[in-house]
C-alpha cells in the first residue's frame, strides 16, 4: 500500500491524464457522478484537490471519515453537487447508488 500510494499521490502526469481520459470519454464530465477507488487517505485526498483544481468538484472519504461526512458526499453526490467521490477503505460493490454513472 505505501509504495501504491507513494507512485500515485503526487503523481500530476498521472493525474491529468486520468482527466484528460475522462474527458475524451464521458460525454459531460460535468454531469458525471463517479467514485474513484483510492490506495491511501493521502491519495484521496490527493486526487479530490487535483479534480477540484480542474473544475471537477470532487471529495475524499476513508473509513476513518465520520458518518455524517460521509452520507453528505453521497447525498452531494446524486444531487449534482458534487461530481466525484474519492473513496479509501470504505465503499465496495455492495454499495448501491444508482445515480453512480462512472
Amino acid at each position: 500500500v505505501e509504495a501504491l500510494s507513494a507512485l500515485y499521490t503526487g503523481n500530476d502526469a498521472r493525474a491529468a491524464k486520468v482527466i484528460k481520459e475522462l474527458r475524451d470519454k464521458v460525454l459531460s464530465t460535468q454531469d458525471m457522478r463517479a467514485i474513484g477507488f483510492c490506495v491511501s487517505v493521502q491519495h484521496a485526498h490527493y486526487m479530490a484537490r487535483v479534480f477540484n483544481q480542474a473544475g471537477l468538484a470532487s471529495v475524499a472519504v476513508s473509513g476513518a471519515t465520520d458518518s455524517d461526512e460521509r452520507a453528505d458526499a453521497l447525498a452531494k453526490l446524486r444531487s449534482k453537487e458534487i461530481n466525484c467521490i474519492f473513496a479509501v477503505d470504505l465503499f465496495n460493490e455492495g454499495l448501491d447508488v444508482p445515480e453512480i454513472d462512472t
